[in-house]
């Protein structure tokens, strides 16, 4: 018993002093260009079922993110990283290239409820769109309490903007706990 915690505290001291010559750093720095460390996973692939092929080779927590090529035609391909190196890439100013980006959710996995919300400006010009995502948050928020005793507000909802100068485009995404879904299907429902 006695070795064995002297193996361990010995483990303990050598972490310790190797954080010590390499500590931390506060803000978040991609490993790309580190090869003595973990890559980073950051995959492009064309098809999406290639890209969730990947995602079952990784170790890390990756997900599979949507990016729209060209907005005028809708073509996509697929990213493959996490969500912390994502993050910092759009933080790092890359907001344009990331904007028309999305995660992907597999079939039969668990999800937030979600709505993808969008009309042609051109052909709607009453059309209030600000107006009408507050109203339909207010009317699911709503529903979430009447039907399984959720509080939601709009501060609970991620609203995101994608719209353009012809096309009005949101996705919301419900945060509050409890509002995990068994899959997309049930969330359809």
């Amino acid at each position: 018993m006695k070795r064995k915690w002297e193996e361990r505290l010995k483990k303990v001291e050598e972490l310790a002093s190797h954080y010590e010559r390499n500590p931390l750093p506060p803000v978040y720095r991609p490993r790309l260009s580190k090869p003595f460390l973990p890559s980073s996973v950051w995959k492009i692939f064309c098809r999406q079922a290639e890209a969730f092929n990947y995602v079952k080779t990784c170790k890390e927590d990756v997900h599979v993110f949507a990016l729209e090529k060209n907005t005028e035609s809708g073509q996509r391909f697929y990213l493959v990283t996490t969500y912390k190196e994502l993050w910092f890439y759009y933080a790092k100013g890359y907001k344009t290239s990331l904007m028309h980006c999305y995660e992907v959710i597999p079939e039969k996995y668990p999800c937030k409820l979600y709505f993808d919300l969008e009309f042609y400006k051109p052909a709607n010009p009453g059309a209030d769109g600000k107006n009408m995502v507050a109203k339909l948050i207010e009317l699911v928020s709503q529903k979430l309490k009447e039907l399984y005793d959720v509080n939601c507000s709009a501060k609970d909802v991620l609203n995101l903007d994608s719209s353009t100068d012809e096309k009005f485009s949101r996705h919301l995404i419900f945060l509050p706990q409890k509002t995990v879904f068994k899959d997309n299907i049930h969330v359809g429902k």
